[in-house]
């Protein structure tokens, strides 16, 4: 077997490093979505039927390792803003 070079490690931890911040980055994903739709059934501030998008979003999300359901997180983040940019704002005093 034939001794491991520098650039094999670094091309091999350019590869596992991608892996990595996906799955990491889909459990984070997870718990601020978890967290937000939890928050949103307790107290009502926004419609209950994103809070079980987010939900839904957040079990998609398990799955995250084959890249596609990956998509349920710009979905529920798009779904999100439309509803906080048409609420009503507050008038001063």
């Amino acid at each position: 077997m034939p001794p491991l070079k520098v650039a094999d490690v670094a091309r091999y931890l350019g590869a596992a490093a991608f892996g990595a911040i996906l799955l990491c980055g889909a459990f984070a994903a997870i718990a601020l979505i978890d967290a937000a739709s939890v928050v949103i059934m307790r107290t009502g501030i926004l419609p209950k039927w994103l809070a079980y998008l987010g939900f839904v979003a957040a079990i998609a999300l398990l799955f995250a390792v084959v890249f596609l359901p990956m998509v349920a997180l710009p979905i529920w983040v798009l779904a999100t803003s439309i509803v906080l940019f048409r609420l009503p704002t507050p008038s001063p005093g």
